[in-house]
């Protein structure tokens, strides 16, 4: 097997990957409009994910709500 088809697949996957990347990066640039004055209240959701739950749930939820 030779190593010259590896090499351009490799090449292909880090070019697909950086202009993959830059394509975000245009996107987060770009302004969105502002939606003032809609009148409607966000939704959160906050996923925790403890160890000792019964220890720590309590005290997290507590930060949370404090925002």
């Amino acid at each position: 097997m030779t190593v010259e088809p590896l090499i351009w697949a490799s090449i292909a996957i880090i070019v697909m990957a950086g202009t993959y990347n830059f394509g975000l990066f245009l996107l987060s640039r770009r302004r969105l409009p502002h939606r003032s004055g809609s009148g409607e209240e966000r939704f959160y959701v906050f996923l925790l994910t403890c160890l000792n739950e019964e220890k720590v749930l309590a005290e997290s939820l507590a930060r949370i709500t404090a925002l």
